[in-house]
């Protein structure tokens, strides 16, 4: 990034999304020693939350299983965000990661979604700078309203100090989803 337009973003950023490589999503200013040290300390608190929920692995599994959305909620997601012709990352970056930062829950887990929200049937896979419409509209084809899929952006915690979390949770799931979903 131009070290000018980094600096003036830096200036009027407030540094809210915090990227994988420990610096601002947004403007790219690494972060301080003592930010990570309370993103850290937050993601301990989820991990000791999540396994007074689910001690076991195959509980967690289920769990994360459970977190798929329903079709017609992600297209009017899609709509309601107009965020057809995103990359992946935008709409995590400037969708989810500020609907979850106060409590960093799972997407999927907030309180106004349970309605659209059950155990999913299929198991989406996208890349950071594919469009979302395309995600999207791979979900919808040849499906009825009701079915429900899961994608990672709203099943996992998308916050830095998860990302071991998620790996293994990713791939727990992908084999409960194979078990489940028979």
């Amino acid at each position: 990034m131009h070290e000018n337009l980094k600096q003036q973003l830096s200036e009027v950023c407030r540094h809210d999304v915090l990227s994988w490589d420990n610096t601002c999503a947004d403007c790219g200013e690494e972060m301080s020693t003592e930010r990570l040290e309370e993103e850290a300390r937050r993601s301990q608190e989820m991990e000791r939350s999540d396994k007074s929920k689910y001690p076991t692995q195959e509980q967690h599994a289920k769990h994360i299983h459970a977190l798929g959305v329903r079709v017609d909620w992600l297209v009017a997601f899609t709509y309601e965000h107009d965020c057809w012709n995103w990359p992946t990352r935008v709409v995590e970056r400037d969708i989810v990661k500020p609907l979850t930062r106060e409590s960093r829950c799972r997407y999927a887990e907030k309180s106004e979604f349970q309605d659209f929200v059950g155990p999913a049937r299929v198991f989406l896979s996208h890349t950071w700078e594919g469009l979302w419409g395309t995600l999207v509209m791979a979900a919808v084809s040849g499906a009825r309203e009701d079915r429900h899929v899961w994608i990672d952006i709203f099943a996992v915690r998308q916050w830095k100090f998860n990302a071991m979390v998620s790996v293994v949770c990713t791939h727990s799931v992908l084999i409960i989803l194979l078990t489940y979903a028979q």
